[in-house]
């Protein structure tokens, strides 16, 4: 048995004995974690409209995920590379369904699938256009704080699956209080977290200076510390606010995915252990 095998058993233990259900989720996303081949899930949160799908397409490279002017999402999806694009639907109730890719609108969007009728527990896509990060999974959540309350509860119930989390917030609505609340939540889950400043194109370049600065500031008066800040846009002017975000935040922790993994394994066995230690 590995040493964090035996840590989360004895923290198991310790649950049972004392009836902790609360950290079971947390537990669950731990031992997914311990086999050396196990995708590591990078997150994308936010509240809705902060542009998660839209920059998930843009690192895909194509329109796999639907956007729209309402609250879109409605089902966690996860991208991925695979040598062929696919599409998979998995089922609540445990069945599995493989699907055009022209298909998964009708299962991931709000509009098409209210309140998930359909019974989707998440959808799969495959793309050969993410050779780059063999060995993550690009999680598209519902948004945040949106009249939908089932798609934030979609969202906050997944939230122990976090590996490395991408917090997406528009930079013409900067870092509410619930942008900090999330932050803050996430940490228990992950050991990297990164503040997306979405749709960048929107302000000048004196106003994205004042924004940024807004936003390190407040997110390190939260947690105590440094936090990676980076602007993007999905406009085609601002290619180099993209190579800049791609190069200095995903491109490292991609290029050694086991190494990311062990970190995020102990990050969330030290985070339970703490847990259990105040119940």
């Amino acid at each position: 048995m590995s040493a964090e095998s035996e840590r989360l058993a004895n923290i198991k233990d310790i649950c049972a004995r004392l009836h902790i259900t609360a950290i079971v989720p947390q537990i669950n996303a731990c031992e997914k974690l311990l086999s050396a081949d196990a995708a590591v899930n990078v997150a994308v949160l936010g509240k809705f409209k902060a542009g998660k799908s839209s920059f998930l397409n843009s690192l895909a490279g194509q329109d796999a995920l639907p956007t729209g002017a309402v609250p879109v999402t409605a089902v966690i999806t996860e991208l991925f590379w695979a040598p062929e694009a696919t599409a998979v639907v998995k089922y609540l109730d445990g069945k599995k369904e493989k699907i055009a890719l022209a298909g998964v609108v009708n299962y991931v969007s709000e509009e098409l699938n209210p309140k998930n009728r359909r019974g989707a527990a998440l959808v799969e896509i495959g793309l050969p256009s993410l050779a780059a990060y063999k060995g993550a999974r690009f999680i598209d959540t519902p948004g945040l704080n949106s009249a939908l309350r089932h798609n934030t509860e979609t969202s906050l119930d997944w939230l122990p699956n976090t590996g490395m989390a991408l917090i997406a917030v528009s930079a013409d609505a900067p870092l509410s209080e619930q942008d900090l609340e999330l932050i803050v939540e996430t940490r228990k889950h992950s050991p990297q977290i990164v503040v997306l400043l979405t749709k960048a194109d929107r302000l000048s370049s004196v106003e994205l200076e004042q924004v940024l600065a807004f936003v390190r500031l407040k997110v390190k008066e939260r947690l105590g510390g440094e936090t990676a800040v980076f602007p993007f846009s999905i406009k085609e002017e601002c290619s180099a606010l993209r190579a800049d975000f791609l190069g200095q935040a995903v491109a490292p922790f991609s290029a050694d995915i086991a190494a990311a993994r062990v970190r995020i394994l102990d990050h969330k066995i030290n985070s339970i252990e703490r847990q259990c230690l105040v119940s």
